[in-house]
């Protein structure tokens, strides 16, 4: 009989729950469920009290830096009364931990619940998003921990992303033309949005309304896993690119960006760059999806050029809706 090695392990739920048990002064647990397999694995702790979410972080994907690091700043935000899903403290006074699963050492945090649901794509909610998020950012000011986050590399992460397209782009000769000239073009562009002195701090990373909860008025932001130091206007690029996606009205981003402006200022500096932050994004998402391919699945969408079409027709979209705003400025 072979042995094989495992590359993304489903940790049982059970197990999950006799070891929070053992670690955390909670009400007694009641049940361990997955909820969703992603990025990282997520669970939904039932006790006789409140609920939890459980994130078992992938086996080589976040190193014990970058957790620590998104933990510390979730601690930082939940003390300046910013509402998030901060990570719970055990026994010990320790907020990670480490299991032995058959792929190699995985880490898991337990957090709050955000009360709620994710709050609707409509000009009144998102007004209350963009405040809540310029909040975000200002109580993010002079954060800083012992544990390293480094910014991401967005040059760097597109031109490892054309490299991995490759075999579908080459399919297309003008798409592939097409990628190769922006990925040449974004690094210069990214410069010249530092030389225009954008705003930089912490960010989410992730900010778009599945990753906050809606209840009586107040947000409560969660899934800080993209978190880090960066561009803030990064942030509002995410829910640009959201907006878009969904099809929602333009009034929704209007609505946003007039939320933030109530709580922090935003000057047409960052406006500007939000297509290239967008553009920059769409590099991101797509690194995360062909790096975690081999165990999410490649599917039907992969095998026949889908994903990188649909990647190729968004990419140029925000491309001229860039290039119209630079010839307008």
């Amino acid at each position: 009989m072979l042995s094989l090695p495992a590359t993304h392990s489903i940790v049982s739920g059970t197990a999950l729950a006799e070891a929070v048990a053992q670690r955390y002064s909670l009400a007694p647990i009641r049940s361990c469920s997955l909820l969703e397999r992603h990025m990282h694995d997520t669970y939904l702790v039932l006790t006789d009290g409140p609920r939890y979410i459980l994130r078992l972080y992938r086996h080589g994907v976040r190193s014990a830096e970058e957790i620590g690091y998104e933990l510390d700043l979730l601690a930082h935000l939940s003390a300046r009364g910013v509402s998030v899903a901060a990570a719970l403290v055990d026994r010990d006074g320790r907020r990670v931990h480490a299991v032995d699963a058959p792929e190699g050492r995985r880490d898991f945090a337990l957090f709050r619940l955000a009360p709620g649901a994710p709050p609707p794509l409509t000009p009144a909610a998102m007004r209350l998003y963009g405040r809540a998020l310029a909040e975000l950012h200002s109580a993010g000011d002079g954060f800083a921990s012992p544990h390293r986050r480094a910014a991401v590399d967005f040059g760097l992460l597109a031109r490892r992303t054309l490299a991995r397209l490759e075999r579908w782009l080459v399919r297309v000769p003008a798409d592939a033309l097409f990628m190769a000239r922006l990925v040449d073009e974004l690094p210069a562009a990214l410069a010249m949005l530092s030389r225009r002195g954008l705003a930089t701090g912490v960010c989410h990373g992730d900010c778009h309304e599945a990753n906050a909860h809606l209840a009586d008025g107040r947000l409560t932001f969660f899934d800080f896993d993209l978190c880090g130091p960066g561009w803030q206007a990064f942030d509002l690029a995410v829910m640009r690119d959201r907006v878009h996606q969904t099809g929602a009205a333009i009034a929704v981003w209007d609505a946003f960006v007039d939320g933030y402006r109530t709580a922090r200022p935003l000057d047409g500096a960052a406006l500007g760059a939000v297509p290239w932050l967008v553009i920059a994004r769409n590099f991101l998402v797509a690194d995360g999806v062909l790096e975690h391919a081999a165990t999410w699945g490649l599917g039907f969408h992969f095998a026949d050029g889908g994903y990188a079409a649909d990647l190729v027709r968004s990419l140029r979209g925000w491309s001229a809706r860039m290039r119209l705003f630079e010839r307008r400025h």
